[in-house]
């Protein structure tokens, strides 16, 4: 049905669609710290995100760093709560999560932070940031070079489909129960893998001994006459 689509700089998309640039839709998009953040590390107290705690299936809690609450109220600015996106700058550009309800208050070191507007979903947005199409434009900002900066300017610039957001959570029902099926099958392959491992492991060291029988009429050594 050509008729339900249109053109757009994204390509064709859905009438009822429209594309949006990332500060159009979001409240804020501000940087973490990025001068000596390394000055605020204490061993404990408030979590500060880095790109190594940033994946695309959710933020890694792993490996953490923490300031205290002094400087995390000093430097309200790069603070960030629930329902935020966090996006990679150097290393894996583009590279976004969304900040999960379980961690109430954490501060940012050198990740673009963004906070979406009532138009669009947090997970939506991570979703189309983290898509072929969102990545392509990382890319061709960065001229295919992984390892530049991804800069608020260029996420504020970003080009979003905008779908209305009923048919945003259904996107995000299909994609979820995609990605849950794969899991599933990389688990079985994984499986699957380990088991044909040890089997051959087995066999190759000789704890498992394979019977011989004699070959069947017709087989290659029955044919020249030789019999096990």
């Amino acid at each position: 049905h050509p008729e339900q689509f249109k053109d757009s700089p994204l390509g064709r998309i859905p009438r009822g669609w429209e594309v949006e640039a990332g500060d159009d839709v979001c409240l804020r998009i501000e940087v973490g710290i990025v001068i000596r953040p390394t000055q605020y590390y204490v061993p404990r107290g408030i979590p500060m995100l880095r790109s190594a705690n940033v994946r695309e299936g959710g933020i890694e809690l792993s490996d953490l760093k923490f300031m205290s609450e002094r400087d995390h109220g000093l430097m309200a600015k790069s603070a960030v709560t629930p329902g935020d996106l966090v996006t990679v700058r150097t290393g894996y550009p583009g590279t976004t999560a969304v900040i999960p309800l379980t961690l109430t208050t954490a501060n940012c070191v050198d990740i673009i932070i963004s906070r979406p507007g009532p138009r669009v979903l947090s997970d939506f947005l991570a979703t189309w940031v983290n898509s072929d199409i969102g990545k392509g434009q990382v890319l061709r900002v960065q001229g295919g070079l992984a390892q530049q900066h991804f800069n608020v300017g260029e996420m504020k610039k970003l080009l979003i489909a905008v779908p209305e957001i009923g048919e945003q959570q259904r996107i995000l029902a299909g994609v979820t129960a995609a990605d849950k099926r794969l899991r599933h099958e990389r688990d079985e392959a994984d499986k699957l893998r380990t088991l044909k491992q040890g089997l051959m492991d087995d066999l190759l060291t000789g704890r498992v001994r394979v019977p011989i029988s004699p070959l069947q009429p017709g087989s290659a050594a029955g044919i020249t006459g030789g019999q096990e």
